[in-house]
């Protein structure tokens, strides 16, 4: 037995925050501590670490992760993003200065975590 599309649940709006929550985690190599290539010097000694501080921050250059601006500047771009769709602003977004694309992959994502229309 299907179920027809109209009756489908729709995500919640903590089951949206949830994703966007794993994905800038998991661009930000997070989720599996990405051990960055540099980092800078803690004590004067400088370390290979993954230190879940800096990546909050933006402070290291992951090897691995997407993106290297940091946890804090991906959650303002989206709180951005969020307030131009909340405020109606019509137009498009674009992205420069793509390091590997991590803050381009959330913005194309956010839009789908407010419920509006990419």
């Amino acid at each position: 037995m299907t179920l027809p599309i109209d009756s489908l649940p729709t995500p919640s709006s903590d089951l949206r925050q949830m994703y966007l929550e794993l994905l800038k985690r998991c661009l930000l190599g997070m989720i599996y501590e990405d051990p960055p290539t540099a980092a800078p010097p803690i004590g004067g000694y400088k370390t290979e670490r993954y230190l879940a501080t800096f990546r909050e921050m933006g402070r290291d250059l992951p090897s691995q992760a997407h993106s290297m601006i940091g946890l804090r500047r991906m959650n303002n771009l989206q709180a951005c993003i969020e307030q131009v769709l909340a405020d109606g602003v019509p137009g498009d977004l674009i992205e420069t200065g793509v390091w590997r694309g991590g803050a381009t992959i959330t913005a194309a994502c956010a839009p789908t975590t407010t419920g509006s229309p990419t």
